[in-house]
């Protein structure tokens, strides 16, 4: 993962000239800009960095209430999901804002990003994958059993860095995907055909995508229903079918 953070910092510096015209480019690139806002805000005198996770709670009043865990600061107030653009005024309305992610806060689709669909289920899980994962390819390779009931995009990352950077870019700059899930699965992306001209826009939105996603593991995997976890087990097929 550090490599895509390393990434993003030189995207960072060019970011205003790979903008494209569409909505989903304009809103996700304003949301790296906020975040890189409120970095530069809280550098300077008038702000101060308070080191405590914050729990939600309500009151016996019926009031949402934010409590450090160390039990030093309480947050009171209206408190917005600005990715939702909802506010929170109760514990399930936190619980929800915690556990759930969607690609719909930046108008983004997942053929957008650099992507391999299998499946064609009615249902839709993203699982954001690094091509040197073991992991990831033993969840793929269930989901690849599951055709009728799932369509599994795989947002292809290089969480490993070093060699997984290259791979990812071949895979985005390739002629066509019709072999890509088989590439990815023995590693052999850097052998598929590539376009001449290939203009790497949409992966510089997949490393900014799984940037605001904050994403530490792979694989990380959004539910149908929005739930999302870092890794699986062997009970992760229930937790995806438990959100049905």
């Amino acid at each position: 993962m550090n490599m895509i953070l390393r990434t993003l910092t030189l995207l960072s510096v060019f970011v205003s000239t790979f903008v494209a015209a569409d909505d989903s480019s304009r809103a996700l690139a304003e949301q790296f800009h906020r975040e890189a806002d409120l970095r530069r805000i809280a550098t300077q005198q008038t702000s101060i960095d308070i080191k405590s996770d914050f729990v939600a709670y309500q009151g016996d009043d019926g009031q949402l209430y934010f409590l450090s865990k160390d039990g030093r600061y309480a947050v009171q107030g209206m408190i917005t999901d600005t990715w939702r653009r909802k506010q929170i005024v109760t514990i399930a309305d936190a619980q929800y804002s915690e556990t759930h992610l969607s690609l719909d806060y930046w108008q983004l689709q997942a053929n957008q990003l650099n992507t391999i669909s299998i499946g064609h289920g009615p249902e839709e899980i993203l699982v954001f994958a690094d091509p040197r994962c073991s992991a990831c390819k033993s969840f793929i390779q269930a989901a690849q059993e599951r055709p009728d009931q799932y369509t599994t995009k795989i947002i292809v990352v290089p969480a490993f860095g070093g060699e997984s950077l290259t791979m990812t870019k071949a895979l985005w700059c390739a002629e066509d995907r019709l072999n890509a899930i088989d590439a990815f699965m023995s590693e052999s992306l850097l052998d598929l055909p590539r376009r001449a001209d290939c203009d790497t826009a949409g992966l510089d939105r997949t490393l900014m995508t799984a940037h605001l996603f904050n994403i530490q593991a792979v694989p990380f995997v959004i539910a149908p229903d929005g739930r999302y976890r870092a890794g699986v087990d062997q009970h992760v097929w229930r937790w995806i079918r438990s959100g049905s």
